[in-house]
C-alpha cells in the first residue's frame, strides 16, 4: 500500500491568489497603518501643547513677563514650532468689582503669527469662561494660558481625514 505524496506546489488554478489578495489588502493596510501614525502625532502634539500650556501658564503666575513666557516657550516647544504657526493667548482674570463676584478679564496679551484666534476664555472686559468657576473671592487673580497649533495630518485621507483630525490643536492652564 502506498501512501499518497504531500506537494507544496500550488494548483495550476490557484497561482494568482496569492497576489490578488495582496493587491485587494495592501491598500487597506497601508491607509490603516498612515492614520494610525497620523493619530500618534497628533496625540503627541496634544501633550506637547499641553506641558507647554502648563509650564508658561507657571512662569507668568510667578511674576514673568509674557514676552519672556513666549521666548521661552518657542525655544522648547519641539515639534509644534510656536514661532512659525502657533500663537499663545494669555489672561488675567479677577472680580469684576469688590461687590460682584463674577470673573472677569481685565488683561489680555496674544502672541505669535496666529492671531486671528479668539480666546475660549473670553475677550478683554468681558466675563471669563472659566469651567465650573462662577465666582472668585477676594484678592484671588486667575492667570490662564492658551496655546493653539494648527495640525495637518500627513496622510490627507481626503474628507474622512478631515473629520477625524483637528485643524487646531489647542491647550489651557489655569494658574
Amino acid at each position: 500500500m502506498t501512501t499518497p505524496r504531500l506537494t507544496t506546489r500550488p494548483r495550476r488554478s490557484e497561482r494568482g491568489v496569492a497576489m490578488a489578495e495582496l493587491a485587494i489588502l495592501l491598500p487597506i493596510v497601508l491607509t490603516t497603518l498612515l492614520a494610525v501614525i497620523d493619530f500618534g502625532r497628533m496625540i503627541y502634539c496634544y501633550q506637547v501643547t499641553t506641558d507647554l500650556t502648563r509650564e508658561a501658564a507657571n512662569l507668568v503666575s510667578r511674576g514673568s513677563s509674557v514676552t519672556d513666557v513666549w521666548n521661552s516657550a518657542t525655544l522648547a516647544d519641539g515639534p509644534i514650532q510656536l514661532d512659525d504657526q502657533g500663537s499663545m493667548v494669555v489672561s488675567v482674570v479677577r472680580r469684576r468689582s469688590s461687590t460682584d463676584a463674577t470673573p472677569w478679564i481685565f488683561e489680555q496679551t496674544k502672541n505669535g503669527p496666529m492671531l486671528s484666534v479668539t480666546s475660549k476664555v473670553g475677550s478683554l472686559n468681558q466675563k471669563a469662561k472659566i469651567p465650573h468657576v462662577t465666582s472668585l473671592a477676594a484678592g484671588v487673580t486667575v492667570t490662564t494660558v492658551e496655546m493653539y497649533h494648527p495640525f495637518a495630518p500627513i496622510f490627507a485621507g481626503g474628507k474622512i481625514a478631515l473629520a477625524i483630525y483637528p485643524t487646531v490643536i489647542y491647550g489651557v492652564a489655569f494658574f
